[in-house]
């Protein structure tokens, strides 16, 4: 993640969920229950609604669709990786 100036909230609450799930994926497995981190990139969804239409849709061009996330949270369910970090294809381009 980026540093955010002036946002210095939002990363430090991500930071600490990924700790947790951590924890939770050590503590769960002798009861052979998986905790994985997703890593969503930007989503095709409402929530760029707000934004000036032209701004909107250059970001909505480099978004992945809610069935590719869907997609991956259902690959989380059935192989139960520890993290999937959906940004990493986008990262360079």
């Amino acid at each position: 993640m980026q540093p955010m100036p002036g946002m210095s909230v939002y990363p430090a609450t991500k930071h600490v969920v990924q700790h947790l799930s951590r924890v939770a994926r050590a503590e769960l497995a002798k009861d052979n229950i998986a905790v994985t981190i997703l890593h969503p990139y930007l989503t095709a969804t409402n929530f760029f609604s707000r934004l000036p239409e032209d701004r909107r849709q250059e970001l909505l061009k480099r978004a992945d669709s809610p069935e590719m996330v869907a997609d991956e949270i259902v690959r989380a369910i059935e192989e139960g990786p520890e993290e999937i970090d959906m940004s990493a294809r986008h990262r360079g381009s």
